[in-house]
């Protein structure tokens, strides 16, 4: 899909992907008194029709929860984020260039155009679940 991803701010667990443990090409440290956990990658990069699968493990739609990213993309299709849990589903996804967001049975849709191979930035926030 030729999307790739901003470094992560943040530190990265149990990172799997397609059922394997990827290998970090780097590993950065966020300062003293971390333990080896807070140890983090701070780029990913996809080529086309690859992904990342992780479980949603302490991940949960049903409560007040924020989801920051950044992308960019040449391609005016493809998937962003998506997460299925029972009832609940969050599908952020690039439809003819517009990011177009999925949540609990409703929809929204950027007036915007995203594929011009700049980066953006996404945040979701559900307030009380």
């Amino acid at each position: 899909n030729n999307i790739t991803a901003p470094p992560l701010r943040g530190y990265v667990k149990d990172l799997n992907a397609v059922g394997k443990t990827p290998t970090p090409l780097n590993k950065v440290g966020v300062g003293r008194n971390y333990s080896i956990v807070m140890m983090a990658l701070r780029k990913a990069e996809f080529s086309a029709g690859s992904s990342l699968d992780s479980s949603p493990t302490g991940f949960s739609l049903d409560k007040t929860m924020t989801v920051s990213f950044g992308f960019k993309s040449t391609e005016k299709d493809g998937v962003l984020l998506q997460n299925k849990q029972a009832n609940n589903e969050i599908g952020v996804s690039m439809v003819n260039g517009h990011v177009t967001l999925k949540y609990q049975n409703r929809a929204w849709r950027s007036l915007k155009q995203y594929q011009d191979g700049q980066w953006h930035y996404v945040t979701v926030t559900n307030k009380n679940g």
